[in-house]
């Protein structure tokens, strides 16, 4: 099975360990869902160093598998991920519960942006003598379609299904699949995948992106972790409804009347089985499309399709016709007539300079802190930061109030530049938050406490403000909400906190005022995640940032949360008790 992957069995649920459990409302276990659901993004084989593309991502559940995913390496002690997963959704009331969905991890990974998946923008940066053009190494399209896959957990479904529902999807669902391909690295890796099983919705897709592309990009076989998964190969053959009438198929697009070829629902020939010299294509969509059938493994109906880039893709359509444009206009102007006329009408007025394409950043919702923030150089400073890492913070340009940490790959993406900016959501996690009021010695941005996990992330850059607890130092901060200085360095002297020295002042007395990060030492962390929490100290005392609720969470935490299998056998424990009392209730009802 894929790393860090619970599976209890196929019929049931799988459940990812949280990389940064500290908030998460699931406890270790960061997400549960369906297996099916689960598929795609283990099909893509996401690694800590790729920059993945979701190009439909609300409401977000894979997105979020994906990032721990990711971060699963660095949850076993090695280092954090370097890569980036950028979401995207077209609708903006879903784009912003996506951020929140995904926000929940706390990870510097992370940006989601709002807008057409289809006309999802190139980005590109300038170098020398050309632009150099950003693409992906893994790109998921788990595209909006009719839903027919689901019929078992939402049955009302059924009473307005009809066989021409993926009809109007088809053409948004090809465009989307054609954009994708044309943003992934030569070399990486697409998923393709609905909750449908119409074909004109996956095979047809799937096909036409083949016959398109030609030896440029080819379907793969699932990973070998996959190989258990039971799944109905894809189809070769299907027919089309007749959007007009009810009952009416077409084996082939030349068998289908005019008056269905045109209009708001037309057939087009993208929605039938590809003819002509085919026949190795063919091949690779009835071996390598997986139809997961309810049946097979009790669960809901889903379509997965896996490509992989062999080459640079041809032009398309537009760029060929814009092509063919220039070619004639050049062919005329080589006549002496076309040269008479140039001559003409460059006398009768001045010729008008070509406008320059401009390029402008990718968003203009965030931008360097360095560039933004006169005092950075002082809040290194305090937190013992490299200045070598300024490019990985940024802020919002409407409000001072947060600093955003970023992963490497993230912060090599703000740098690129498109025709027209996106709209961006979120960018990384929250690092430092300006307070409102401060020690006159303290920093005046503080680690922010809304968002533990940036505290963690930071610690992992070797923050020098840190401080390395025991789960007994831990927890009774966590139930006193506060603890003395000479609290905190008789702890120390016992062995339960060290990095003391690194938060003393110069002269090695009193406790240096500001924000300090707790982690849970070495010795004491075993097998769970790192984590950390936010503190303030003062000349006196020790104080936790925190709400009264996530420390509540976070001691039961600290206690250890049962693994999958534990559950289920406390469950299937406390079903045998149920039955049992049942039994005796009969036996005492009997004997009265």
């Amino acid at each position: 099975m894929f790393p860090g992957v619970q599976d209890s069995e196929w019929s049931g649920v799988f459940a990812l360990p949280s990389p940064c459990p500290n908030l998460n409302p699931t406890g270790p276990y960061g997400s549960f869902r369906q297996v099916v659901s689960m598929l795609p993004p283990l099909f893509l084989g996401v690694e800590p160093h790729h920059t993945v593309l979701d190009l439909c991502a609300a409401p977000g559940s894979k997105t979020f598998q994906m990032l721990e995913v990711m971060h699963w390496p660095q949850s076993e002690g090695g280092t954090p991920p370097t890569g980036f997963i950028l979401a995207n959704e077209l609708q903006w009331r879903r784009a912003n519960m996506l951020a929140h969905q995904v926000g929940r991890l706390g990870s510097p990974c992370m940006v989601v942006v709002n807008c057409d998946a289809q006309f999802f923008p190139e980005m590109s940066s300038a170098s020398s003598d050309r632009r150099e053009i950003f693409r992906f190494d893994r790109v998921l399209c788990d595209v909006p379609c009719s839903g027919d896959g689901t019929l078992r957990k939402t049955p009302y479904i059924w009473r307005s299904w009809t066989p021409r529902d993926g009809l109007c999807l088809h053409i948004r669902q090809l465009n989307i699949l054609y954009r994708g391909l044309e943003l992934l690295k030569v070399g990486g890796r697409l998923v393709y995948s609905t909750c449908s099983l119409n074909p004109i919705e996956d095979e047809a897709v799937v096909a036409a992106a083949l016959k398109r592309h030609g030896a440029a990009v080819k379907l793969v076989p699932p990973p070998e972790s996959m190989c258990s998964v039971q799944a109905g190969d894809g189809l070769a053959t299907w027919v089309v409804p007749n959007p007009e009438k009810t009952g009416e198929f077409f084996e082939d697009f030349e068998s289908a009347p005019n008056e269905v070829k045109s209009g708001k629902t037309k057939l087009l020939s993208t929605m039938y089985p590809p003819t002509g010299d085919f026949k190795e294509q063919w091949e690779q969509v009835r071996r390598y499309c997986r139809r997961l059938l309810p049946h097979l493994m009790d669960t809901g109906g889903f379509f997965i399709a896996t490509f992989e880039k062999r080459a640079d893709l041809a032009p398309s359509a537009k760029a060929r016709r814009e092509e063919k444009r220039a070619q004639l206009k050049a062919k005329e102007e080589t006549t002496e007539t076309a040269e008479a006329e140039a001559e003409e009408e460059k006398e009768k007025e001045p010729e008008k300079p070509k406008e320059k394409v401009v390029f402008r950043r990718l968003t203009k919702e965030y931008l360097p802190v360095d560039s933004v923030l006169p005092e950075w150089p002082e809040v290194l400073d305090f937190y013992g930061l490299d200045v070598s890492l300024s490019h990985r913070f940024v802020m919002r340009a409407e409000g001072d109030k947060s600093i955003f940490l970023v992963s490497e790959a993230a912060a090599e993406l703000l740098r690129q530049e498109v025709k027209l900016p996106t709209r961006m959501v979120m960018c990384g996690v929250a690092a430092f938050q300006r307070t409102g009021s401060h020690h006159e010695r303290a920093c005046p941005w503080q680690l922010a406490p809304s968002a533990q996990e940036g505290a963690a992330q930071l610690c992992a850059l070797k923050l020098r403000r840190q401080l390395a607890c025991s789960r007994s130092f831990l927890r009774q901060l966590l139930v006193e909400r506060e603890l003395t200085i000479a609290e905190v360095r008789s702890l120390a002297a016992q062995g339960d906190a060290t990095g003391l020295e690194a938060l003393s002042e110069a002269d090695g007395g009193a406790f240096s005022p500001g924000s300090i990060a707790l982690t849970l030492s070495s010795k004491d962390e075993g097998e769970r995640p790192p984590f950390a929490l936010v503190a303030n100290a003062s000349e006196s005392s020790l104080e936790l940032l925190l709400r009264q609720q996530e420390a509540g969470s976070l001691m039961e935490d600290l206690a250890g949360q049962p693994t999958v299998q534990e559950i289920l056998a406390t469950n299937q424990q406390e079903g045998l008790n149920e039955d049992d009392e049942a039994d005796s209730g009969d036996r005492e009802a009997d004997d009265v």
